[in-house]
């Protein structure tokens, strides 16, 4: 039972709404069985029931409705407003299982910006800031499937999982990428790989992949595309 002052969960919360409108829906199949015998009492009872009923379901509403935001703000980048790191361990690892069933391949494109802390240093953080916030949604509306997803990996480095995906379609989708990076005044490397899916290996090996090629991008000269052999 929930006493006052104690925590309780939005899934805790949901299911104690659920149960209490069955409850009260077993109320009102009786109200439907009842006899014109019925006592008044009884009769006023039940209603004031199905009254409780129509306002638990209004309150289950507002609780999916704020599970949801919350699932969102914890999944989401506060400053970039695309996927943080645990939306992209989330994503990779379903598009990995995904893979693994349809044996389709899956891409990586690790993204990450040339010279950000001598930007940083130059025209300080809140340029810094807001330069991240642009590169991210130029990148995410430049992916044009409905799978494609652009995220956060951390500092400026940005992860783009492509699911069905091979590794000449991830190049050109990271060369374009590449392109509207660069229109915006900025460059960015990029690292690419891709492989199908298999039980006996996991998506970090891909993302490893991905990582070595970025490097190599950065040391071939920054702003360029690089893919793993």
């Amino acid at each position: 039972m929930f006493c006052p002052g104690q925590s309780i969960s939005v899934a805790d919360a949901l299911a104690m709404v659920t149960i209490s409108a069955r409850t009260v829906e077993s109320y009102s199949q009786q109200l439907n069985a009842a006899s014109p015998s019925q006592s008044g009492a009884e009769l006023s009872l039940v209603q004031a029931l199905l009254a409780q009923l129509a306002v638990l379901q209004v309150e289950n509403h507002h609780l999916k409705t704020t599970n949801r935001k919350l699932q969102q703000v914890a999944y989401t980048d506060a400053l970039t407003q695309v996927g943080n790191r645990r939306a992209f361990d989330q994503a990779i690892k379903r598009e990995w299982r995904s893979g693994c069933r349809t044996q389709s391949t899956l891409a990586v494109v690790m993204v990450d910006l040339d010279f950000f802390k001598r930007h940083n240093d130059t025209y300080g953080h809140q340029s810094g800031d807001e330069l991240l916030a642009c590169v991210a949604n130029t990148l995410r509306t430049h992916l044009h499937r409905a799978g494609d997803a652009v995220f956060r990996y951390g500092g400026e480095e940005f992860a783009v999982v492509l699911p069905n995906t091979d590794l000449a379609g991830a190049r050109v989708v990271a060369e374009g990428l590449r392109l509207a990076v660069e229109a915006l005044g900025c460059t960015a490397s990029f690292g690419v790989a891709a492989i199908v899916p298999n039980q006996a290996d996991s998506f970090a090996s891909l993302v490893g992949q991905a990582d070595q090629a970025l490097y190599q991008a950065k040391r071939e000269g920054r702003n360029r595309v690089c893919c793993a052999d």
